[in-house]
């Protein structure tokens, strides 16, 4: 049990030193939590206030709908000032953080979509693993959608 102690924490400080080693262990770990059907959060999120504030950690995700990606797309513009007068422009920034929001179905026993509040509220730790989670789940839906395309298998008719 010693030697697998050892072995674990010279795992953890070569993690430590090589950035793409940590990169691809956190990418493991996400993945197995999404597997599972739900990310933790490593510092939580708090629900309440005061004595009864209680830390939230489990994350789950839901589809987004057409109505989200258009209400992002909405929450997401800015109005600009330009030589041909005002215009409207969309962040991407602001279209990243409106798409996660509405992506989190709950986080523990609050429901999402989260406003943007409660995501200020997030460690800058849990902020990425989030970011990182949804970005890992639509590649593996991509991923999945081209396994499953091909030819259609042709279909024989009987005379």
């Amino acid at each position: 049990m010693e030697n697998v102690n050892t072995e674990l924490t010279q795992a953890d400080n070569t993690a430590q030193q090589d950035p793409a080693t940590t990169a691809a262990l956190l990418e493991q770990e996400i993945m197995a939590e999404l597997q599972a059907g739900a990310l933790q959060l490593k510092d939580g999120l708090p629900f309440g206030i005061g004595a009864d504030c209680v830390m939230q950690y489990a994350v789950t995700f839901r589809e987004l709908t057409t109505g989200d990606v258009i209400d992002a797309q909405t929450a997401s513009e800015i109005p600009v000032t330009t030589a041909e007068g005002p215009m409207l422009v969309s962040s991407p920034s602001k279209m990243g953080v409106e798409m996660l929001r509405r992506s989190i179905a709950t986080v523990g026993s609050i429901n999402g979509p989260l406003s943007v509040a409660l995501l200020r509220q997030l460690s800058q730790a849990d902020f990425h693993r989030l970011s990182l989670a949804l970005e890992l789940r639509d590649l593996a839906q991509a991923a999945s959608l081209s396994a499953n395309r091909g030819r259609v298998v042709a279909v024989s008719s009987t005379d």
